[in-house]
């Protein structure tokens, strides 16, 4: 997927892709207009959940967007704000 996108986009010096782990991404802060997760935070443990927020947060310029996808069959333990990082129960 990674390597059609980067052929569709090669001449797009704004769009670049990249893989890694979500609470090292190795990007500079303050350096992403928008954080994409797709089908990811309900495979996190509780600790990397809360590594890989803040790393988002962390590399999110102000005003940066983040979206992120869940299966719909599968429902994480808890819910988790990208911004203040408070976690609560799933109701």
């Amino acid at each position: 997927s990674l390597a059609a996108l980067r052929v569709t986009f090669a001449g797009d010096a704004h769009c670049g892709f990249q893989t890694g782990s979500i609470d090292r991404t190795g990007r500079d802060a303050d350096s992403c207009d928008l954080v994409v997760c797709t089908e990811t935070l309900e495979h996190l443990f509780p600790a990397d959940f809360a590594g890989g927020l803040a790393e988002i947060a962390r590399v999110l310029k102000p005003g940066g967007r983040f979206l992120a996808t869940l299966p719909l069959e599968e429902r994480p333990n808890f819910v988790a704000c990208p911004e203040c990082r408070a976690k609560w129960p799933r109701g």
